[in-house]
């Protein structure tokens, strides 16, 4: 019994061990960054074979052997984890790629540069994100990069101040509920300031606009100082390091006329307090005249270095460690080596601040003409690279309409800055057009079908001396060349007009109505009587007819002419 559970087990043991095995292989994804796993599951197969062959081998000679193999083999898988987890086994990972979201710009430039991945920025407004950062990325976080051609970030351009947001008739708010406003709005040029009243101190007391506006649209709002009496000596606060905002608000919110002076500051972060020209602690009297006078830090004086002749992770070095934004291109440059810089917005020993938005344009070194078929690969190809591509047609009898005849350029040739790509593009076999005139329609359908062209057919006129459906005309001269498929429109005759007998009876507009009324009967009755024959009434005035009547001097009057015939036109005068 005790040898049936034993075996039981070492069964149990070994399978769960086999089956560990197959899962890690078989499931595991990125084996390159995950190889110690795969090291792991084999130790501890082998391990658990040789340890149900010990235990189903239970002659002394056979322990002897299978004994020391399980436990080198246990020791094995014991000393690989050990010396792993204390990184002394260096096993070749392959990278991955970062989350970066929520990370400057200028951070993920440095990965990309140091482990050779293009990035292609896409800049939006955000609310939620600063100003060159983050905001989500195409690739997941830990995708090995193997599998990377473009990394593609999705950067904050910080809020949209051209945004249209509904700003409240504020009268009466306090300023802690106005600045709150304010910073949860994203206004960025709400200017406050401060005037006697007799309303309660530090209540808005006017608002020179509201309703839909734009974010960077200015707003003043004034806000009560109360009465001028009421203004006591205060205490100077200390402003270094205090933010400009901040100190020119508590200044205006005690009555305070003060002057602002701009200096770099190697220390001060820009936009903070450096110094002040009046002691702290020392009281005021803002009834007074105090010449209060606060320099305010441009940041660090920045020198440009010689960005043209740096490398590209140099250049995103420099950047990051002077607080300074980034905006990366890349261009296909014929003479500039790949990785290079082509264009730069600041020369060597300029002077700039922090913040300041460095461009560059880096090569993607030489473009070279690619190998594309089709006309519509090559339109595609030239908009991607903004390359100018020139188009000319031509007959070819021997390449299909539509396809490349010769281009300016060869498969592999550089492509040079501002270069023409001119493409010949076949017209197919030419067609010359024949002289339809005088054949039949039927005729002409046959020949145009020969010929590998359309023919359209409108009707023309009546023709004396042509039959229906003759073509008396045609859209494209004798002999022109054009292209297989085009459409040429050709006129057919009428054929021979009919002649009718003509008369007008007084019972087709009786009881007179008005000239109008007359006009619209005889209409009628010719269209029914006189088919294709056309007529132009004109209204003319008469001194004893009454409206509605056909006037005695009528050009076509009942029996005169006593013949109307197809296609031709004919007046009658109504009395009006």
């Amino acid at each position: 019994m005790n040898k049936k559970i034993t075996y039981l087990f070492l069964f149990i043991t070994l399978l769960l061990s086999v089956g560990y095995t197959v899962y890690t292989l078989i499931n595991i994804i990125d084996l390159v960054n995950n190889f110690n796993l795969v090291i792991n599951a084999v130790i501890l197969c082998l391990f658990s074979v040789f340890f149900a062959i010990i235990g189903i081998k239970t002659t002394k000679e056979k322990k002897t052997i299978y004994i020391p193999i399980a436990a080198l083999l246990f020791i094995t898988f014991i000393s690989f984890n050990f010396l792993n987890d204390i990184k002394f086994l260096k096993i070749q990972k392959e990278g991955t790629v970062d989350n970066f979201i929520n990370m400057n710009v200028t951070d993920v430039l440095k990965w990309a540069s140091s482990n050779n991945v293009e990035i292609k920025q896409i800049y939006e407004y955000s609310d939620v994100f600063p100003e060159f950062y983050v905001i989500s990325q195409n690739i997941k976080e830990g995708t090995t990069l193997n599998q990377v051609n473009i990394l593609e970030v999705v950067i904050s351009k910080g809020p949209n101040y051209e945004k249209m947001v509904i700003v409240p008739n504020m009268l009466g708010w306090k300023l802690d509920e106005v600045i709150k406003f304010i910073d949860n709005n994203h206004l960025n040029n709400a200017v406050i300031n401060f005037e006697f009243s007799e309303e309660e101190k530090d209540i808005v007391i006017n608002q020179d606009k509201n309703g839909e506006l734009r974010r960077n649209e200015e707003i003043l709002f004034s806000f009560s100082l109360g009465n001028e009496e009421d203004l006591i000596p205060v205490k100077l606060i200390d402003f270094k390091n205090k933010t400009l905002f901040e100190s020119t608000l508590w200044l205006k919110r005690h009555g305070f006329k003060f002057e602002l002076i701009f200096e770099f500051d190697q220390n001060i972060k820009r936009n903070n307090i450096i110094d002040q020209n009046m002691a702290v602690n020392q009281l005021l009297d803002p009834k007074a005249s105090n010449n209060l006078i606060l320099t305010v830090s441009k940041g660090q004086e920045i020198i440009v270095p010689d960005l043209a002749n740096m490398s590209v992770e140099d250049i995103i070095n420099w950047i990051s460690n002077q607080n300074l934004k980034i905006n990366f291109e890349e261009r296909y440059d014929e003479v500039i080596t790949i990785g290079n810089v082509i264009d730069i917005n600041y020369q060597a020993g300029d002077i700039i601040e922090e913040g300041t938005l460095i461009n560059i344009i880096i090569s993607k070194g030489q473009l070279r003409m690619p190998d594309l078929k089709s006309l519509y690969d090559f339109r595609e190809w030239g908009n991607k690279y903004n390359i100018e591509i020139e188009e000319q047609f031509e007959f070819n009898s021997n390449v299909k309409n539509g396809d490349i005849i010769i281009m300016s350029h060869q498969t592999g040739d550089i492509i040079s800055n501002n270069d023409k790509i001119i493409i010949t593009i076949s017209q197919g076999k030419p067609v010359t057009i024949p002289s339809f005139i005088g054949i039949t329609k039927t005729q002409a359908t046959n020949q145009c079908n020969l010929l590998n062209i359309k023919c359209s057919f409108k009707m023309g006129s009546y023709s004396h001396n042509v039959n229906k459906d003759v073509v008396t005309s045609q859209s494209r001269n004798n002999g022109a060349v054009v292209i297989a498929g085009s459409t040429v429109t050709l006129t057919l005759s009428k054929g021979q007009p009919q002649v009718f007998d003509f008369a007008i009876s007084e019972l087709w507009y009786y009881p007179l109505k008005s000239a109008d009324g007359t006009i619209n009967d005889l209409r009628k009755e010719f269209t029914s009587r006189y088919k294709d024959v056309k007529f132009n009434f004109v209204k003319k005035s008469h001194n004893t007819l009454a409206p509605g009547m056909i006037h005695p001097d009528s050009p076509t009057n009942n029996g005169s002419p006593n013949k109307v015939e197809q296609g031709k036109t004919y007046t009658v005068w109504i009395v009006e």
